[in-house]
C-alpha cells in the first residue's frame, strides 16, 4: 500500500508518494499523531504505486517517491 503526502508550505508545493510502511508515513498518519491541515495532507491508500504516483501529479506539486522507503524503487519520471 501506498500514500501520498502533499505539503503546500515546506520548500514549496510537493506531493511525495511513501509506503504505507514507512516511518514517514506511518499507514498515512505521519511521524507525529495527526497533520496541520494548514500545512498538507495525506492521501490514500492506495493499492499500487502507479495510482499513488499519478495521485502526486495531480497534485500539480513537484512529485517525488521517499527517500527512505522508495529510494531503488525503479520507475520511469
Amino acid at each position: 500500500m501506498f500514500y501520498v503526502y502533499e505539503n503546500w508550505r515546506a520548500k514549496g508545493h510537493y506531493a511525495k508518494v511513501h509506503r504505507n510502511t514507512c516511518g514517514c508515513c506511518n499507514d498515512g498518519q505521519g511521524i507525529t499523531t495527526g497533520t496541520r491541515a494548514d500545512n498538507g495532507r495525506w492521501m490514500g491508500p492506495y493499492q499500487t504505486f502507479e495510482e499513488a504516483w499519478n495521485v502526486a501529479v495531480a497534485t500539480e506539486g513537484e512529485a517525488s517517491v521517499c527517500g527512505n522507503c522508495l529510494r531503488f524503487h525503479k520507475r520511469r519520471y
